[in-house]
């Protein structure tokens, strides 16, 4: 197309879009597809919470009722929260539990001991020491993966069989994790506690042989998974002489 311009000089202007035009439109495009991923995102997160109620028969007592949401609590929060470890001789009644430097903590260390007094466990913390993972050969070499690591050396006279264990490691749990209850709500009422868990790391059974682990049925899972005993999940039995 041309214009008659100026001075009779004839000038041509162009029907294509400016720069400016384009960026526009470029930013518009961006600016929508990251909106509709964002929304995606939201969407998937929604459907992989799901929220379940495992009737307990045996939640009688506050102690059950604290025993079986600290079964849960580990289960579907704690496993997850900091870097943790147990080491466990229940023919001793001794644990190794390893965390970071946290374990220094004196009112750390009595916050333990009173998560397991609640359940009927009394506890004594014998040594607090600074005890870093073993090095990992790597095809890089040797990697320390957990320098921070710290043990705590924990007496719990009372810790006799897997059933104990797991209580024990329920209530240790809790004091590192904290109580959750949008995640964890148990409803004594009902003999049952409400658990809202991430399937994509989880599964109800995970969940009911935690709390069956800890010596309750738990909706069709008996006490200790229909064993004499509860068989060590997430801790590793040691022995000493």
């Amino acid at each position: 197309m041309e214009d008659p311009g100026v001075n009779g000089r004839q000038v041509e202007v162009s029907n294509k879009p400016g720069r400016e035009s384009i960026m526009r439109l470029r930013f518009g495009l961006v600016a929508g597809l990251l909106g509709a991923v964002a929304v995606l995102c939201v969407s998937c997160v929604r459907e992989t919470q799901r929220t379940v109620e495992i009737k307990v028969p045996g939640m009688q007592t506050e102690r059950d009722v604290r025993i079986v949401t600290n079964a849960a609590l580990n289960e579907a929060v704690g496993r997850a929260t900091l870097q943790h470890g147990y080491d466990i001789c229940v023919d001793k009644g001794t644990m190794f539990y390893y965390e970071g430097a946290r374990l220094l903590s004196r009112e750390y260390q009595r916050h333990i001991l009173r998560c397991l007094r609640e359940i009927g466990y009394e506890a004594r913390i014998v040594e607090v020491r600074h005890w870093p993972a073993p090095a990992m050969p790597t095809p890089r070499g040797w990697l320390q993966a957990w320098p921070d690591r710290h043990a705590a050396a924990i007496s719990i006279p009372a810790m006799k069989t897997g059933v104990d264990a797991h209580r024990v490691v329920g209530a240790i749990a809790r004091a590192r994790a904290g109580d959750d209850p949008l995640r964890v709500a148990p409803d004594p009422a009902a003999h049952a506690i409400r658990v809202t868990y991430d399937t994509n790391q989880l599964a109800l059974k995970n969940l009911e042989g935690a709390i069956a682990n800890a010596g309750y049925q738990a909706n069709d899972t008996p006490p200790s998974m229909g064993l004499p005993d509860s068989f060590p999940v997430g801790w590793t039995p040691i022995w000493m002489y």
